[in-house]
């Protein structure tokens, strides 16, 4: 039996991904109002904070449970596990980024 993910499997998985990332995107920078919406840059986070997730949690899934038998359970753990590796991922690169950049 091959890996695969499957159609359905992704649209849920992607469904998931952005609906937690609309809810953190309106907490962070819309200060919980959704005037962040009328912004264009902050679009675009929101475009490549949802790929890198998905991305992720997708290479997650597919090699995890590539093989077995689809369940909700296996897609919310992907899920979970693109956002925990996505938030390590920033904090790596906050913690290794030289702070005079920073100082004028």
């Amino acid at each position: 039996m091959s890996r695969t993910l499957h159609n359905a499997t992704a649209g849920y998985m992607l469904l998931w991904v952005h609906l937690v990332c609309q809810f953190l995107m309106w907490m962070d920078e819309g200060y919980n109002d959704f005037r962040w919406m009328s912004d264009g840059w902050n679009w675009l986070i929101y475009f490549l904070y949802t790929t890198c997730i998905f991305f992720i949690s997708a290479g997650f899934y597919w090699l995890v449970f590539g093989k077995g038998r689809r369940s909700p359970w296996k897609v919310g753990l992907s899920v979970f596990f693109g956002f925990v590796c996505s938030w390590l991922i920033l904090l790596g690169l906050y913690f290794n980024m030289h702070p005079s950049i920073y100082q004028d």
